[in-house]
């Protein structure tokens, strides 16, 4: 029957202000905290401590003839059965007292396990065949799906592998017009290395926290947890991106790699570390709670040149020494010549 009963109570984020009775308004002008409380168990000795985990907001409406207040501003509720509900007259001014009170109990809930309440699934049935159903339908066509495309690609790569069918390859049109010049060294690839190098450093980041968070490490009662976690990971995920952007630089034929792990290892943290700096500096002005303070942002540069910038010159070393990738199809010596576009076509317009 008690598991009835806390079923049958519905908690609404805040209260509302008032209710209506046939036409006529009446408004909630008191509040009831019942605030709940847990004793921490401590050893004999020590004093015993109190945790607030839980507080409920019930409200009432009492009539204004019924609230008995003093001059130390102390009220006397009536009692709930007797007491009518302080109705709302809009046409006129109306005198309203408004009140609270404070009641205090003891919880068995923990302080760690206070978050419970709302992270809880109110409807528990999880339609399992029809998730495995979808999974399984979706596999079974991008199965189908890849197999056509890669059958097709690797019978186009092998045609533009070959030397003598030319005039075939002529025939070509659309986006295959293009295969013999996709794998030309762009006019700046330590800059295209070091973004793909920093691509990779934030994929790995991202993937370890989510999986970490997965795994209930991340609590949200432990402040700052998550931005710490993402911080201390995309430093030490250097090395990856180091790797990456190392062995794709020797792809595309570049030679100066001390030149492309410096660019990598600090051309995107720079340019985010600068954008937050600036802004930090608008919130100092403001004399903000929330502004990083200049201890935090000395350590975040300590760390950055003392930990990511070792690592991903450490992966760069080795991904430059690594075999380039092997590149599907031949690339033109004559770069193709690229038709006058209209222009709306333009970058700047773009």
């Amino acid at each position: 029957e008690e598991k009835k009963k806390e079923k049958d109570v519905q908690f609404e984020h805040g209260y509302r202000l008032g209710f209506m009775d046939g036409n006529k308004f009446y408004l909630h002008n008191h509040l009831s905290f019942i605030l709940y409380y847990h004793r921490e168990d401590v050893e004999e000795s020590q004093e015993h401590t109190y945790r607030v985990v839980r507080f409920e907001v019930v409200p009432q409406s009492i009539k204004l003839e019924d609230l008995k207040a003093d001059e130390k501003s102390m009220c006397t509720l009536p009692e709930a059965t007797g007491s009518a509900p302080q109705e709302i007259d809009p046409t006129k001014e109306n005198q309203l007292l408004f009140t609270y009170s404070v009641h205090w109990e003891e919880s068995d809930i923990k302080w760690a396990s206070r978050w419970d309440t709302y992270l809880t699934m109110s409807d528990v049935q999880i339609h399992w065949f029809s998730i495995i159903n979808s999974v399984v339908v979706v596999f079974f066509l991008s199965g189908i799906l890849s197999m056509i495309i890669i059958r097709t690609l690797r019978k186009d790569i092998a045609n533009y592998n070959k030397e003598d069918d030319i005039e075939d390859t002529m025939e070509e049109s659309g986006w295959k017009l293009v295969h013999g010049d996709v794998f030309r060294p762009p006019q700046y690839p330590m800059i295209l290395s070091s973004l793909l190098g920093s691509g990779i450093q934030l994929f790995c980041m991202i993937l370890i926290v989510i999986f970490v968070a997965m795994l209930g490490m991340l609590s949200p009662s432990s402040r700052g947890a998550l931005m710490t976690t993402a911080c201390f990971l995309f430093m030490f995920m250097g090395v990856f991106g180091g790797f990456f952007a190392g062995r794709l630089y020797r792809t595309l034929k570049g030679h100066r790699w001390k030149k492309g792990a410096f660019c990598t290892a600090t051309l995107y943290p720079g340019v985010v570390f600068g954008i937050c700096f600036v802004l930090n500096c608008f919130i100092w002005g403001k004399h903000s709670s929330g502004a990083v303070p200049f201890p935090t942002m000395v350590a975040l540069l300590c760390m950055w040149f003392g930990i990511s910038l070792p690592l991903v010159y450490l992966g760069y070393y080795f991904g430059f020494r690594k075999q380039p990738y092997d590149n599907p199809v031949r690339t033109n010596q004559i770069p193709r010549q690229i038709p006058e576009q209209r222009w709306y076509m333009n970058k700047f317009v773009g």
